[in-house]
């Protein structure tokens, strides 16, 4: 029952069904640490120049207290000034001298009494951006204390420079704060958006997309229950179309499967009855011999009609088993009258194909030119004529009962190019649109209750074993058309 789903059966499952993991992080997981990561990526990214601009935003502060200090002396007279106010102001501007140039004239303004020695000198101006990023990494990984120079433009319209000397070590630790404030900040962001991130893609993406897994595990462990089926909903977007891919897969699965399990019961039943069949039909092959030594001229000139729908019908009370469960035999072709085949199956049909519709409102009309020859299997040939000739009488039933009309059943045949054209005519209303799609299908298109829908699946076959085609070649409100295409040998 299962043999038409070999693409699942490598899924590996646990003792429930349900397909098992080969151990690692789940998809939320992932797509909750790909956010987080992500996000730390970008702030790296934005962390580098913010540290280069956080440093030279704390030395220009640094440049602008030292130049107010400077230019509160100036405005003062130097020798009013007492030593520990300049000891305050160089404290408070956290310098350790200040050098102010105006109107091109550099000032010494403040200084302690030693003057440390610097061990590196940064022109502000005149740095550029890979050289900033540069020196704020130097200066944040640098173990050692010592002083820096560092010169910018002065501010406040006061034109010239300032340029003080200062303690490395304040920057350094202020760097390292920064950072770790901008790696918290950054944390906490990347955990809030992957958290409602995580909330978002698990109720539009994970939760249905474990309905569907849920599902296709339910359905591979039992296909012909209509519990798993999945019911697609409004979506528009990628899940709503493999919601409603899966759904009609689903029904194709259950469908074929259905095809498959009622294939299986009728060839099981044919195997049971095959062999009483054999015994039956040895009894009136005995009956047929009798018959063709008999004198009376009428059942002389019936018996080898008799005889040979005696042979046809043993062959075909194994067609369905054939179908079911091993190839056709190949045609064995021979020269043969078309004309004379024809006729034989408008007298089978009329006699065994009509079921409840009264013979006499049948018309059965053979349109065959008398000579008419094909090379084809005769016995074959028959088969694919008369499934559809009863076929078409069969389609007659509750519209000529009585007698009241005439239903025309026709056969014609002609020669186009290298091709045979046979023509099987009917004006019984048509094959419905919806049966149309599907008519060759076994099982399918049987409106029997005792019928098998295999009728025109196997003249397909048969038809196809000679090299040609078996089509609906119309099929309106006036009547149906099948086409056999048979090459011309």
């Amino acid at each position: 029952m299962l043999s038409c789903l070999p693409m699942v059966n490598d899924v590996q499952t646990n003792e429930k069904g349900k397909p098992a993991r080969s151990g690692g992080l789940g998809l939320s997981a992932r797509v909750l640490l790909l956010t987080i990561s992500f996000i730390m990526l970008a702030e790296l990214l934005i962390f580098v120049p913010s540290i280069s601009q956080y440093r030279i935003s704390w030395l220009e502060d640094r440049l602008a207290n030292a130049q107010i200090a400077a230019l509160a002396l100036l405005a003062a007279d130097d020798e009013m000034v007492p030593p520990s106010l300049r000891e305050e102001l160089l404290r408070n501007a956290e310098v350790k001298s200040v050098v102010l140039q105006r109107s091109e004239e550099k000032h010494l303004i403040l200084s302690d009494d030693m003057p440390p020695d610097y061990g590196a000198y940064y022109n502000l101006d005149a740095r550029g951006w890979l050289q900033s990023i540069g020196d704020a990494f130097r200066t944040m990984f640098r173990q050692e204390s010592r002083y820096i120079r560092v010169r910018g433009m002065a501010q406040y319209e006061a034109g010239g420079f300032v340029e003080i000397v200062i303690a490395e070590e304040p920057l350094c630790a202020a760097l390292i704060t920064h950072a770790q404030n901008i790696f918290l900040l950054s944390l906490a962001i990347a955990l809030i958006v992957g958290v409602l991130l995580y909330l978002a893609l698990a109720g539009m993406i994970i939760t249905p997309l474990q309905r569907l897994i849920n599902a296709m595990t339910g359905f591979r462990a039992a296909p012909e229950s209509d519990t798993h089926l999945v019911v697609p909903s409004t979506r528009a977007d990628e899940l709503g179309a493999a919601e409603s891919a899966l759904a009609a897969m689903q029904q194709d699965l259950q469908h074929y499967l259905k095809l498959q399990g009622r294939q299986a019961a009728l060839g099981r039943a044919v195997q049971k009855i095959n062999h009483d069949l054999r015994n039956i039909f040895t009894t009136v092959q005995l009956l047929s011999d009798r018959l063709g030594d008999s004198e009376d001229p009428a059942v002389r000139r019936v018996a080898p009609r008799f005889i040979g729908a005696v042979d046809r019908a043993l062959s075909m009370s194994q067609s369905v088993l054939k179908y079911g469960s091993a190839e056709e035999d190949p045609p064995r072709k021979r020269q043969m009258n078309l004309h004379t085949l024809v006729d034989e199956v408008g007298s089978a049909v009329l006699v065994t194909g009509a079921g409840p519709v009264d013979q006499g409102a049948i018309r059965f009309s053979n349109k065959v030119e008398p000579d008419f020859e094909v090379v084809a299997d005769p016995d074959q040939l028959f088969r694919v004529l008369i499934n559809i000739s009863r076929n078409a009488v069969q389609a007659f039933e509750g519209q000529v009962a009585g007698g009241d009309a005439v239903g025309d059943v026709m056969i014609s045949a002609n020669r186009d190019g290298g091709n045979i054209i046979v023509d099987i005519e009917d004006n019984a209303g048509g094959v419905p649109n919806d049966v149309q799609a599907r008519l060759f299908e076994p099982f399918a298109t049987s409106s029997k209750a005792d019928g098998t829908g295999l009728g025109l699946t196997i003249a397909r076959e048969l038809v196809e074993g000679h090299g040609g085609s078996l089509i609906l070649h119309h099929s309106d409100a006036t009547g149906s058309c099948f086409r056999i295409c048979l090459p011309d040998q």
